[in-house]
């Protein structure tokens, strides 16, 4: 609806990403990818698109003959999504900004402050859940680590906009998932190798520099929107979702330079230790968003893409997984177009991907990705069934 169009991009993108990571939320692909699917939707201001078939076909796979009148699949899923946000909201996310609801009839979400206001407040002709004005939220949420998210500057869309194709960020096809697969990705501890992604985690000096804690804010932002490499907050954390070779962890940290008026950008590998790459930003050049916005995505685009110095030093060292050496080759077939680079990037996929008759090289780095590591959950269930 209207008003909840306009409540604050970034925070509800952060919001969003934060019950993506939860525990609650870990084992369910379907769920994660529903959500993220009617969410991002109805921030581009297509709400108007989310129906039964459009969902099934788009998040679900399923073909174009798909009739939701006559297959419960899109409401099934809808219900158990509504009540995993509920369960998610009574433990890990009790404490954020909004809440994000999907209400009973429809597919499109609302978003209200964690104080809700009763049932009795609500106006007489408009349900208790149907959402609020951005005003109310602003009014009544209370202050948190997330307020920091709400950007205002209207150059952080323009910006996201700007940046799709160079870096890979999410289109329809990403919520593609093979139809008859199982609604876990897993069971919790479930261990990635093949289809492990490079995890960062950024680190601030919030107490030196607050442009610092303003700049990682906006990394976080930037790097949730990336396909190819992971966000966390805590790598224990991570690891209680899916287990990875600690050789793909990193640490993005951020703080004032020994250089008057400049902020350290550096890059670190945990396991070794090593600083691969490391810049200065003037501080001048962020006292605004829409500055530390673009900083942020052109930091993103320049090192941490396929084409970008994590990238390489995983390659360099012998630290990339199937996955990262599959995306890559995928996408110097969609930058040369060559016969080469095309059977390569189908050699690769037809190994980390087994399929019987290979029709298609999948392009899109999410749909590869969603496939890469629900071919690895179903081979470890099987190792687990006959063990």
């Amino acid at each position: 609806m209207s008003e909840t169009h306009s409540i604050d991009e970034a925070l509800v993108l952060t919001s969003l990403q934060k019950i993506l990571d939860s525990e609650t939320f870990s084992r369910s692909e379907r769920l994660r990818a529903f959500l993220d699917y009617v969410v991002r939707k109805e921030r581009e201001g297509l709400a108007h698109q989310l129906k039964g078939y459009s969902i099934g076909v788009d998040v679900f796979a399923r073909n174009e003959s798909f009739d939701p009148g006559g297959d419960p699949l899109v409401r099934v899923q809808a219900g158990k999504l509504r009540k995993l946000l509920r369960q998610y909201y009574e433990t890990e996310g009790s404490d954020d900004a909004i809440r994000i609801e999907i209400p009973v009839g429809g597919y499109v979400p609302v978003y209200a402050p964690q104080s809700q206001p009763t049932a009795t407040t609500a106006a007489p002709d408009m349900p208790a859940d149907a959402g609020i004005p951005s005003a109310a939220i602003a009014a009544s949420a209370p202050p948190s680590f997330w307020s920091r998210f709400r950007l205002a500057s209207t150059g952080l869309l323009a910006l996201t906009v700007l940046n799709i194709t160079a870096l890979g960020l999410h289109a329809t096809s990403r919520y593609l998932i093979p139809a008859g697969t199982a609604d876990s990705a897993g069971p919790a501890g479930f261990t990635r190798t093949a289809s492990a992604l490079p995890r960062i985690a950024i680190r601030n000096d919030f107490g030196s520099s607050a442009l610092a804690a303003s700049l990682a804010d906006s990394m976080r932002i930037a790097l949730g929107q990336l396909a190819f490499v992971e966000l966390v907050e805590d790598f224990d954390r991570a690891n209680r979702i899916a287990r990875q070779p600690d050789t793909l962890d990193f640490t993005l940290s951020i703080a004032r330079s020994e250089q008057p008026g400049q902020l350290n950008v550096q890059l670190r590998h945990n396991a070794s230790g090593d600083i691969f790459h490391e810049e200065s930003i003037p501080e001048a050049d962020l006292h605004l968003v829409s500055e530390r916005t673009f900083a942020a995505s052109a930091f993103a685009g320049r090192r941490l893409s396929m084409n970008g110095q994590l990238y390489a030093f995983a390659d360099q060292n012998a630290l990339s997984s199937n996955l990262m050496r599959c995306l890559t080759a995928t996408n110097e077939y969609r930058l040369h177009k060559s016969r080469q680079t095309f059977e390569t990037a189908w050699s690769c996929q037809s190994q980390l991907i087994p399929a019987k008759e290979p029709d298609r090289l999948v392009s899109e780095p999410h749909h590869l990705i969603s496939m890469a590591r629900e071919a690895e959950a179903d081979l470890e269930r099987r190792n687990r069934a006959g063990a």
